[in-house]
């Protein structure tokens, strides 16, 4: 989801900037915080669109056969379907507690694009009258981003 300004150069605006970091960087970031027994020490994410070809997504995308992991939502109403993670080469028990963090920290994220029914107008006029309207579009936006999103899985390469 990025814009190309007329020098070349891609950039995410500020509207997707702030959903991502809503909705998976903070929420990822809580998490890693009460993993106390695992330490990633940086993590890539590609927004990625099942049903389009990886050669169409307009970015490049590691290759399948990189994918060790792949987690499927067990919410029906999430968004985002799945999780494909990249494999680190690791073997035995490291795997197995790698893989394990990587179920902890990745898979809350399906909750978090569970979209909710569109508020009813007595409840965005109190919004608005309550909290703005700058805060009651910013909501407004985030909820609209959900209910439209570009991408129905995430590829992570975890370190």
């Amino acid at each position: 989801p990025t814009e190309q300004l007329e020098n070349g150069q891609v950039v995410v605006s500020e509207k997707v900037h702030g959903f991502l970091e809503m909705f998976i960087a903070k929420e990822m970031f809580e998490a890693n915080r009460t993993l106390s027994k695992y330490s990633f020490e940086s993590l890539k994410i590609w927004l990625y669109d099942t049903s389009k070809a990886r050669e169409e997504q307009g970015f490049s995308l590691p290759s399948r056969e990189q994918e060790a992991i792949v987690f499927s939502s067990n919410l029906p109403e999430s968004e985002l379907k799945y999780i494909s993670v990249i494999d680190i080469g690791l073997t035995g028990n490291p795997k197995v507690l790698w893989e394990n963090a990587c179920d902890e920290l990745l898979t809350i994220l399906f909750k978090r694009f569970v979209s909710p029914p569109d508020p009813p107008d007595v409840l965005k006029e109190f919004m608005l009258m309550r909290f703005g309207e700058q805060l009651t579009n910013k909501l407004d936006l985030y909820l609209s981003m959900r209910k439209n999103m570009c991408f129905d899985a995430l590829v992570v390469q975890a370190k």
